[in-house]
């Protein structure tokens, strides 16, 4: 039997007789045959209840059952002076509990200690009792007046007994790490100090090693008082081969294991980091940290087994975490962090579906501090569309844009590389943001400070690089000045999976130029954009990049893909929009490549064909700011026709080109085409401005003056003998015009034809050709014209082709020729060029007419076909074709032609008619022609 204190009556013992009987009665059934011999004695009450396991039962000899708690409150109604009762009663009670003494009195936990206090001042458990009922920075008062802190209650167990290492443990688990705390000894002890001395006390207490682990930094080191030296993770594993149910200690070690790491623990078992979360759970599922700490360390989208066989995700791991303690901003945080930008969970502790920016908004609520939650909630204002507002109110009501939410971040951590590179990539070329200290940063200097905080950040010399012309330098902090190219390659250097750098620095490369890079490697622009594929092969930018190139090299060109692909240009724009079908650019250039290629479908990865205006249709889907996707559709629609847009809404081309220009209004080939579709005097108004057809066409030159279309046009809508002043203030005359058009390319001969046309059959033009001034006659600007009709790759129109010809006979004198290359070596003249006319148009009647007038009386001219036709057989051939107003002219030449006594069968039918015939004819022709007039 266990010992009374001192001075207390000793329990009732059976006679002597009954030895034997004793020998077999184990000390519960001796406590309970004490108390049937003698119910009052409460120190029997007191020791069977200590026999007791927690929550445990007995069953005296008289049939009465009673709990543990039970025999405690009896002891006490014995005897309400005996300070032990009433600790080990409040051992029984739950925190924050409440129990009703047999008098009728509600005590709590603290309560119960308290009088325990004062019934025996000096016990040191009941003041380490009462210390671990309060909260932090809660106080209490004694009954004897005496208020006591947590951590006030702690010193004083210290005082009363320096062996309680518990005390010692509690009160290390009251002071901050850095704080220091003195005893009533003098002595003054650290954090570490107090679990230190909790574990020489009690060398068995597993909660000392786990929390002295805890207090270490990583990789950190601590001597014990009997010397021996132990890390972190040697703390954790000695908590835990003392403790195996000590669910804190599975959980730190964990946190101190490497992300794809294990450790070996003292019993032989080895252990990944996430199987550590997993135990910790398993032994104490209330703890919303273990939980947080095992779907931090899985993978997006990541699937795991808990020891009990339930499979969860990542986000129901932090969804748990929330639930558990919604108090903590972790698991909203993290939550948020496994979101799509628009994506909702439901939190059972709000009730109901959760946004992504609500989670972060939380977090920061809950810690203000966070930089990284300011951080995100501004990367997911930046993520959406252009169009949706870029600013968000918190909960505490405080509006916030973006760029604030980025600047408030760098005001929490202003060493945060991070945030100064994602608020650079937020804010456009030319914006500046303005720090509470009142300094200036542009896109530039926030790259330039996110390089000099961690200049092994390969994202950010990548991102400086967007901030440069091709060409372009920038020198930084250290000295250093770095070309943009350097900047990519030193990106590389950094991160040789940087998909984007690689793809970069293949786009500040010329086709045909190579880099070197920093291990030697000589790479050409194709190649770097196969190493972007081959870092990242779900980013639509360098199969898009890739395919442009190959576009370039021409029909039937490929590129070889590390992953044993072979793809044209057309399958690379189809691979980009199927890896990413919002990137809106690849939709406007496989459309481009398609209809570059003869093609007005095009099949897609998944099975789907899709007309190439579909494609821009898509382009605008995927984002409607950007201007090509309308500036591409509306080349594919006639001028005056409808079309549909979004959602089936009604447009036409000129709105199409009209809202390209509203979103770019420095696009140039826009102002040109709107022009060309507008009608002769019609007008249009952007951005308040009103824009006839030829201000587009000033604004398209400005815009881009080495576009040789828009002067062009310009000068074709210009009246003969007019002039034009551009936007810069030169004035130029309408063949001026023209002469501008050739000198950016002196290949068009739409130009040629359009500044002979505009010129006397005898004029002559000064261009500056072939290296030199060269003074062309209007022949000959026709027939220079002509020769790059001929040679034209697509082939040119034969109506215009005739026109050509025609044209350069038109200005022929009787017996004059020109040579043509395209014809050969031969002079050519007027019925020849003719002949050509007709053989590429017939149907035109003057050019029968013309042909006619140019072949001599009695004389025979050869057609294309090989037909001999005399001059009468041409103007037979013109009266087929010739509208009404115009036949008396003809009629008249076919006059001319006839000898006396000729007759000839008129294409209008009836008798032959002879040549008087057909001069009456032509006379009442005209006289019909002149009363339709004057009527």
């Amino acid at each position: 039997m266990g010992r009374c204190p001192p001075g207390l009556q000793t329990s009732w013992l059976p006679p002597s007789d009954d030895e034997e009987l004793v020998a077999y009665l184990s000390k519960e059934e001796l406590y309970k045959r004490s108390i049937s011999h003698d119910p009052s004695n409460w120190n029997t009450y007191n020791n069977l209840a200590n026999c007791l396991p927690d929550g445990g039962t007995t069953t005296l000899e008289d049939g009465q059952v009673m709990t543990k708690e039970d025999l405690y409150k009896k002891s006490i109604s014995l005897d309400g002076s005996k300070y032990y009762a009433f600790y080990n009663l409040a051992n029984c009670v739950p925190y924050g509990g409440v129990t009703t003494l047999l008098d009728g009195s509600a005590m709590t936990k603290a309560d119960l200690y308290v009088r325990s206090i004062a019934l025996n001042g000096a016990y040191s458990n009941a003041y380490n009792g009462l210390g671990n009922c309060l909260d932090h920075h809660a106080s209490v008062a004694l009954e004897d007046g005496t208020v006591c802190s947590k951590q006030a209650l702690y010193v004083k167990a210290i005082a009363l007994d320096p062996g309680n290492s518990y005390a010692y443990y509690n009160l290390g688990s009251c002071i901050a790490d850095a704080a220091a705390v003195t005893l009533e000894d003098g002595r003054i002890l650290t954090k570490q100090d107090l679990y230190k001395r909790s574990i020489d006390l009690n060398p068995s207490y597993s909660n000392a090693y786990n929390s002295l682990g805890y207090c270490l930094a990583y990789h950190g080191e601590t001597v014990l008082e009997d010397g021996g030296c132990y890390s972190k993770e040697q703390l954790f594993l000695l908590a835990i081969h003392l403790d195996s149910g000590n669910s804190n200690a599975y959980n730190n070690l964990g946190n101190c294991t490497a992300d794809n790491g294990s450790v070996t623990l003292m019993n032989g078992d080895v252990m990944t980091k996430a199987a550590l979360y997993k135990r910790s759970i398993a032994l104490n599922a209330g703890k919303w940290y273990s939980y947080n700490n095992l779907g931090y360390c899985l993978a997006d989208g990541e699937v795991t087994m808990l020891e009990g066989g339930e499979m969860v995700t990542k986000e129901d791991l932090f969804v748990r975490s929330i639930a558990l303690d919604p108090s903590k901003w972790h698991g909203y945080f993290n939550l948020a962090r496994c979101m799509a930008p628009d994506a909702q969970v439901h939190v059972p502790s709000e009730g109901r579906a959760v946004w992504k920016e609500e989670l972060l908004k939380r977090c920061i609520s809950l810690d203000p501090q966070n930089g990284h939650a300011y951080q995100d909630l501004a990367n997911l204002l930046s993520a959406r569309a252009p169009l949706r507002p870029a600013a968000t109110v918190l909960e505490n009501g405080a509006e916030m844009t973006k760029e604030e939410l980025f600047v408030q971040a760098i005001e929490i951590d202003p060493q945060n590389a991070l945030a100064y590179h994602d608020l650079a990539a937020a804010i456009p070329l030319g914006q500046t943001v303005v720090f509470p200290d009142g300094t200036v940063h542009t896109k530039e200097s926030l790259l330039v400070r996110s390089i000099s905080l961690n200049p092994r950040f390969s994202n950010a010399w990548n991102c400086l690089t967007y901030c440069l012309p091709n060409g372009g330098s920038v020198a930084l902090p250290s000295g250093e000045v770095l070309t943009k190219k350097e900047l990519c390659v030193r990106a590389v250097r950094l991160d040789a999976e940087n998909w984007d750098a690689y793809n970069n620095l293949g786009n500040c490369l010329e086709p045909g130029e190579t880099v070197a890079m920093e291990d030697g490697t000589v790479l050409t622009k194709e190649a770097l954009y196969l190493r972007s594929i081959a870092a990242e092969a779900r980013r639509p930018y360098a199969y898009h990049n890739l395919g442009m190139l190959v576009l370039a090299k021409g029909a039937g060109a490929t590129a070889a893909l590390d992953d044993g692909r072979v793809m044209t240009a057309l399958e690379l724009m189809i691979e980009a929009v199927h890896v990413d079908p919002t990137y809106s650019t690849a939709y406007i250039t496989l459309g481009s490549c398609a209809a570059g290629s003869g093609a007005a479908r095009v099949t897609l990865r998944s099975g789907e064909d899709v007309a190439v205006p579909d494609l821009y249709r898509r382009a605008i889907a995927a984002d409607p700011s950007n201007c090509d996707g309308y500036y591409h559709l509306a080349n594919t629609v006639p001028s005056g026709v409808g079309t549909t847009i979004l959602d089936g809404e009604e447009t036409t081309v000129e709105a199409l080109y009209t809202t390209c220009l509203l979103l770019n209004p420095q696009h140039a080939d826009a102002h040109y085409n709107l022009a060309y579709c507008l009608p002769q005097g019609a007008a249009v108004t952007l951005r308040g401005e009103r824009f006839t057809k030829e201000d587009l066409y000033r604004r398209s030159v400005a815009l881009s003056p080495d576009r040789w279309y828009a002067y062009n046009n310009l000068a074709y809508s210009v009246a003969s003998g007019g002039t034009v002043a551009l936007e810069s203030g030169e004035v130029f005359t309408q063949q001026g015009l023209y002469i501008e058009a050739l000198k950016r390319d002196a290949t068009q001969y739409i130009v040629y034809k359009n500044l002979a046309d505009s010129m006397d059959s005898d004029g002559s033009a000064s261009l500056p050709l072939e290296g030199g001034c060269v003074v062309l006659t209007v022949p000959e600007l026709y027939a220079r014209a002509i020769e790059l009709s001929e040679a034209a790759t697509p082939a040119v129109a034969d109506s215009l082709r005739a026109d050509l010809y025609y044209n350069l006979g038109s200005c022929l004198a009787d017996g004059e020729t020109v040579v043509l290359s395209c014809v050969g070596p031969e002079g050519v003249g007027r019925c020849a060029l003719y002949a050509r006319a007709i053989h590429l148009d017939a149907t035109r009647w003057y050019t029968y007419h013309n042909l006619a007038l140019a072949t001599p009386m009695g004389g025979r001219t050869s057609l294309r076909d090989g037909r001999a036709v005399s001059r009468a057989d041409l103007c037979m051939l013109a009266l087929e074709h010739a509208p009404p107003s115009a036949a008396p002219s003809v009629r008249k030449t076919l006059a001319d032609s006839m000898r006396e006594g000729d007759v000839v069968a008129l294409p209008s039918g009836g008798a032959p008619v002879t040549r008087e015939g057909i001069l009456d004819t032509r006379r009442a022709l005209m006289k019909e022609a002149t009363a339709l007039t004057i009527r």
